[in-house]
């Protein structure tokens, strides 16, 4: 849960370009609208339309090189009073399984194990940006 809500709070933080890269992504993976339509309200399957769709916007984010997390990347966007960028790292990196092959479905793992316990943490970085 706790690598789903780092996910998301690196989806939120550049929340400026969120429509642009959903588009893009959309577009990019042949994604159907309903399940854009479910991504805007947090709302995501574990299948490869939201895998690769989360993969996908976290590049565009710069959260994601070469399949791997950008973790102080992730950590700076989802700083704040309660807890610092450093502080957040050993959260984001406990999420992280490096076993799973495929990109699409590590990322998405990630995300999901982050977003469990860091949802507000997340949404808090999209509304500030």
């Amino acid at each position: 849960m706790f690598k789903s809500i780092l996910m998301f709070a690196i989806f939120a933080a550049v929340s400026a370009h969120m429509a642009h890269y959903r588009e893009e992504c959309k577009d990019e993976l042949n994604i159907p609208q309903e399940s854009i339509d479910n991504f805007k309200n947090w709302k995501f399957e574990n299948d490869d339309h939201s895998a690769c769709y989360i993969e996908c916007i976290f590049k565009k984010m710069g959260l994601v090189n070469d399949g791997q997390f950008n973790v102080d990347v992730i950590a700076e966007k989802l700083s704040s009073e309660d807890k610092t960028a450093e502080e957040l790292k050993p959260d984001i990196e406990s999420c992280i399984d490096n076993t799973i092959t495929d990109s699409c479905k590590r990322i998405f793992k990630g995300f999901a194990c982050f977003k469990e316990n860091n949802l507000y943490r997340i949404k808090a970085s999209a509304q500030s940006s």
